[in-house]
């Protein structure tokens, strides 16, 4: 069972990153550059899973002597026709400059975070429904974790996804819903429902499995 402080953290954080576990561990190379992170998701994903999206908005980039982060958001406008669909895909990588461990380390606390997690949880804000954290079969490690939030303005869903390939971790958030408008063009209170789990999970499994396929191929990107 979740504590009421969870869901605040996740309503002010977002969401929580998910990760798997899988194909072994990569070769002693690793990743010390990337490229730019709006370039990381392919089109043809985007126009799938984000097709009314407004032009990307990358974060600053942070870097360190230790780590290099970069990330990039998509998000639709309200929708029109009377209903209003809100998605957005929220993507980041952070590379950790002195190898394995510490994204090891990330990983495991992202894992053990989405499992602490798991369960209902109820406060001011409403309620958060988190689903146990599934494994799935992306890069060296990967997870996925499904989030229901219920507020004031109705429901909504997200897949968060957290993938750990070399000395990188991909962190990914898929979330949206859909609402009747009022007639003054504003979603109506209390009638937001959810992305579908089942689409909003493609949607996040897609995005990480094109990033870590990006990376992947980015020979430029390795240093031994």
């Amino acid at each position: 069972m979740l504590g009421a402080g969870a869901l605040v953290l996740v309503a002010a954080a977002g969401g929580v990153w998910a990760v798997s576990g899988s194909s072994g561990e990569s070769g002693p190379a690793r990743f010390t550059s990337m490229p730019e992170p709006c370039s990381l998701v392919p089109g043809e994903t985007l126009e799938r899973y984000v097709p009314m999206s407004d032009p990307p908005v990358p974060s600053k980039a942070r870097n360190s002597p230790d780590e290099r982060y970069e990330a990039c958001e998509w998000a639709e406008p309200v929708g029109a026709k009377g209903v209003s669909t809100s998605r957005r895909l929220n993507v980041s990588v952070r590379l950790h400059l002195d190898g394995l461990a510490a994204a090891k380390s990330e990983y495991g606390a992202a894992w053990d975070g989405a499992r602490s997690m798991a369960g209902t949880a109820k406060g001011a804000p409403g309620s958060l429904h988190a689903e146990a954290p599934a494994a799935i079969g992306i890069g060296d490690q990967a997870f996925t974790q499904h989030l229901t939030l219920t507020g004031p303005l109705g429901r909504s869903g997200s897949v968060a996804a957290t993938v750990r390939l070399r000395n990188a971790v991909i962190s990914v958030r898929f979330r949206g819903t859909t609402s009747p408008l009022g007639v003054d063009g504003s979603p109506k209170i209390g009638k937001a429902v959810p992305l579908d789990e089942a689409a909003a999970r493609a949607g996040a499994e897609a995005a990480a499995r094109e990033i870590a396929k990006t990376l992947a191929a980015c020979e430029d990107c390795l240093s031994r």
